[in-house]
Formats: structure tokens, C-alpha cells, sequence
């Protein structure tokens, strides 16, 4: 296997590089996994599938390197220097391998995995070799929690175009631009989260809803309706969880039925959630 140097480029394997994948199983490492937090994912899991993943391998052995130069005083600078050129190989063989960025049944859980690495590397940077001054800091802890945030996705674009083009106060379209806001980053961790469904996440929402919003949902106002609806297709795509069951396909033909033709354009989204799970269902 071709393993990338100290500075991002191509050569054979090295002893640093074997150094490195050791360190992975080592006591110290193994800290934060042996902590009494149970949601920490353990090695053996990034190991199996980075074994067939480089970019993962190489993002695993990037933070080893930091995790390393952290310990070693003498040679903190050479691990520095593999830490980056590691996780800069990283990212191109992430590149190579999915240029769109898609995440597959396939690819959801080394992309998981790496997503998780390369976003704590710039952190554990920040909160060893950025303190010289509170700018330096800063400006790296604000990169990171870019690179923790990820990309937007675009689930609700349609809600964006619908709250702007109601005809409703101006509170009440930022009351539905926050909602849909936060919705939108529901749909973002999902996403993140490949095919593992994040119940706490999804349950989050309705902690973040406005008393405005509920009281326009009691008014069965059509604007919050629909919000409501793209809600429902992730408490459908829970469905097997005992404390959901049916709701989201309820909430999903519920609504979809209940609102006039003028609205159903805004409804294309949660119709075509409830077109796949029948056309899964006929499948089987």
C-alpha cells in the first residue's frame, strides 16, 4: 500500500508509518475510547473499514501522528509535519474517490468515520499549538467549527422559496426562516449520520419550536403545515423505532390530503417520501 509522506506527496511505507498505526492500539491513544462515555465509536470499528478505505487510513494515521506529537517534545515538529501531509493526502484520495461528495449505502459509514476524524484534527490543533495568542486561536477554532458544521444540504430549499413568498407579517416569515433553519440542520446530522437513524437529533426540533409556531400550527395555518410535513419525513424514515412507528407516514398523508391543490407544490418532498417507502414496500 502507497502511503503519503510528511508532506502530502506518494512513497512506500515507512517505519514513522508503522510507528504511527501502532500508536492507534496504544494505552494512551485508547484514552478518550476508554472513557465512561459509551457513544465513543470504537477503533476496531475505523480499523475495518479503513482497511479498505484509504482515505480513512491515511485521516486515522494523521491524527495518530498529532496524537503523537503531542507526547513527543523532540521530534513534535517531524509528527506536526505528518499529521498534515497525512490528512492533505487524505482529502485528495476523498476527492478521488467520490469527486461529488455523494454518500451512498456504500460510502455512509467510512465517510461517517472520516468526517469525525477530520473535524476533531484541527480542534486537537487549536487546543494544543494555537495558544500563543487569542487571535491565532480564534481564527483556527473558527475553521473548525466550519469543518464540524459541514455543508448544508438542500432538503429545504422549497420551504425557504415558501416562507419568502407567503403573504404573512414580517414576524411571522423570521418565525418560519428560524424553524426552518433548525430543520434544516436535522436534516443535516441525518445525513451525516449515513444510515444510523439520530432519534435525539430528530427529537430536537421540537424542543427549538417557537411558541409562535405552535400557535400557528393550532390555526392550521398551511405555511406551518408544510414545515410540518417536511418534519414528518424523517420521523417516516424512523418508522421502525417502536416510539414513532406510523406517525411520519400519518403526519405525511395527513397533511398532504388536508391541503388544498394551490399548495401542493410545496409538497413534492414529502410526497415522494411516502412514493419510496410503497415502492420499497411492493419491492419486497
Amino acid at each position: 500500500m502507497a502511503v503519503s509522506n510528511a508532506r502530502g506527496g506518494t512513497s512506500s511505507v515507512n517505519a514513522i508509518h508503522f510507528e504511527l498505526f501502532n500508536n492507534l492500539f496504544s494505552k494512551e491513544f485508547l484514552q478518550v475510547e476508554n472513557s465512561v462515555h459509551p457513544d465513543i465509536i470504537p477503533i476496531r470499528i475505523y480499523t475495518k473499514h479503513a482497511l479498505t478505505t484509504p482515505y480513512l487510513m491515511h485521516q486515522m494515521l494523521a491524527v495518530s501522528a498529532l496524537h503523537l506529537s503531542t507526547m513527543a517534545t523532540k521530534s513534535r515538529n517531524l509528527y506536526r509535519e505528518y499529521a498534515t501531509g497525512l490528512q492533505n493526502r487524505a482529502l485528495a484520495l476523498l476527492n478521488e474517490s467520490n469527486p461529488v461528495l455523494e454518500v451512498t449505502p456504500e460510502n455512509c459509514i467510512p465517510m461517517f468515520l472520516f468526517s469525525t476524524l477530520a473535524g476533531g484534527q484541527p480542534l486537537c490543533d487549536a487546543f494544543h499549538y494555537q495558544r500563543d495568542d487569542l487571535d491565532g486561536f480564534i481564527d483556527q477554532f473558527a475553521h473548525c467549527l466550519s469543518v464540524f458544521r459541514g455543508e448544508s444540504g438542500s432538503e429545504c430549499d422549497i420551504l425557504w422559496d415558501l416562507v419568502n413568498a407567503a403573504d404573512i407579517t414580517t414576524t411571522t416569515r423570521d418565525i418560519y426562516r428560524d424553524l426552518v433553519a433548525c430543520l434544516q440542520r436535522v436534516f443535516d446530522a441525518q445525513r451525516a449520520a449515513g444510515e444510523r437513524f439520530r432519534l435525539p437529533a430528530i427529537l430536537a426540533w421540537l424542543i427549538l419550536t417557537s411558541p409562535d409556531y405552535i400557535e400557528f400550527l393550532r390555526q392550521r395555518q398551511p405555511e406551518a403545515l408544510i414545515i410540518l410535513a417536511h418534519y414528518a419525513i424523517l420521523l417516516h424514515r424512523g418508522r421502525d423505532l417502536w416510539i414513532i412507528g406510523g406517525g411520519g407516514r400519518f403526519l405525511l398523508e395527513s397533511i398532504c390530503g388536508s391541503l388544498g391543490s394551490e399548495w401542493q407544490k410545496w409538497l413534492t418532498f414529502p410526497k415522494a417520501a411516502l412514493s419510496d417507502h410503497l415502492a420499497a414496500v411492493v419491492a419486497c
